[in-house]
């Protein structure tokens, strides 16, 4: 027995795009969904005749089903094109989502930033403070040294 059209218009698209199974498979899908329209527009339904003269003339040509390869690009990027942006709302909803509830936890936190700052600020300025007296006992002129380093009059 002679395997059936649509098995080897199946076979032609598989070997035709062997390193993309899913454009293969789409254009494969395409081709047939394009000989049901044929056969629709018949007066009457096609005989296996004319469906074997139909995939005669379209199948065994180079670049007959060029088409076909570039539909189901189009058809796939289309399709990844909607899941990213329908995923991209999603996506975006939870993020405002968390931002939201994470924002709301950290009012209370406010006030320990700024104290914390302000502690760490005072502690910073009695660091300093000491070591401008240890300098001082030690016999540096701090507020001399900084004069100098500005390019201020040398005393």
């Amino acid at each position: 027995m002679a395997k059936p059209l649509y098995v080897q218009a199946f076979e032609h698209f598989i070997n035709k795009n062997k390193d993309d199974k899913l454009k293969a498979l789409v254009a494969f899908g395409l081709y047939i969904e394009a000989e049901q329209k044929w056969a629709s527009t018949q007066a009457v339904w096609p005989t296996e005749a004319k469906h074997r003269h139909y995939h005669n003339c379209s199948i065994p040509v180079d670049g007959a089903t060029d088409h076909y390869d570039e539909g189901a690009e189009s058809v796939i990027f289309e399709f990844v094109n909607d899941v990213v942006e329908f995923e991209k709302e999603q996506f975006l909803e939870a993020a405002v989502a968390a931002y939201k509830l994470e924002a709301a936890k950290g009012r209370h936190k406010w006030w320990h930033g700024v104290l914390e700052a302000t502690g760490g600020a005072i502690l910073w300025s009695f660091i300093l403070l000491g070591g401008a007296i240890f300098a001082g006992r030690m016999g540096i002129d701090v507020i001399g040294v900084f004069e100098r380093a500005a390019g201020g009059p040398h005393h």
